[in-house]
């Protein structure tokens, strides 16, 4: 290419499931370099249990065996033996009637789904997830408040977080965001921190766009708000 030329990247062909909304996952464990989605949602179906993987040697989507529970708005993580977590969101009955606590895990090298994995403490979905240390973390979200009839009404935006131990199979609580958000990205930044990124602060059309960050520290297991702003919420 002329140095004087920009360079673009090739677009990713078409999903395999078309305008499917799902949590995306690059993993590089047996398969390096590969992209999973997990679940998602469309029109016509609502909620998937569709798993597809990019290729990224042949360019192209591959189907894989699907997700025994349906799930939209959830969130996915690699545990450190290779296996996938997709954590909790709501099947087809809709967020609130159906809104999940359940985990289900992925081993690619035996393509087959496992059940039985322990469940959240609390029920959400548009959480952030990510591993870090050997642990899985599930950040925020939007849940039921408690005791409240199942109607999207008595949604609320948590602060509250989750830690998985795959040694012991169990959730338990960890330090709370500290400003409530859903929908935001959760990264692992190298093996002591996590960054919550934007999101919003609440649901159903009351939302604000977050423009903050936080960063979790795992020695101190404490949420710390960053001064830095995102330029675009």
């Amino acid at each position: 290419a002329d140095a004087g030329k920009s360079r673009r990247r090739r677009a990713l062909p078409p999903f395999l499931l078309a305008e499917a909304v799902a949590p995306f996952l690059r993993f590089d464990s047996l398969l390096p370099n590969m992209l999973y989605a997990f679940g998602g949602r469309n029109q016509e179906q609502g909620p998937l249990d569709t798993v597809d993987m990019f290729d990224t040697w042949h360019g192209s989507w591959v189907s894989c065996p699907p997700m025994p529970t349906r799930r939209a708005g959830s969130g996915a993580a690699v545990l450190d033996d290779g296996r996938m977590m997709v954590v909790g969101g709501y099947n087809e009955k809709g967020i609130a009637e159906g809104l999940l606590a359940t985990c289900d895990v992925f081993d690619p090298s035996s393509r087959k789904w496992t059940e039985g994995t322990a469940s959240l403490s609390r029920a959400r979905w548009g959480h952030g997830c990510a591993a870090l240390g050997g642990k899985v973390y599930v950040v925020g979200g939007c849940s039921l408040q408690p005791e409240a009839q199942a109607r999207e009404a008595f949604m609320v935006t948590l602060r509250c977080c989750e830690v998985y131990c795959p040694e012991e199979n169990r959730w338990t609580a960890c330090a709370p965001l500290q400003i409530a958000r859903s929908g935001s990205r959760v990264v692992a930044i190298g093996d002591r921190h996590l960054a919550a990124i934007g999101g919003c602060d609440d649901v159903f059309g009351r939302a604000e766009t977050q423009p903050t960050v936080e960063l979790f520290d795992a020695v101190s297991k404490t949420w710390q708000l960053l001064s830095p702003r995102l330029l675009n919420p």
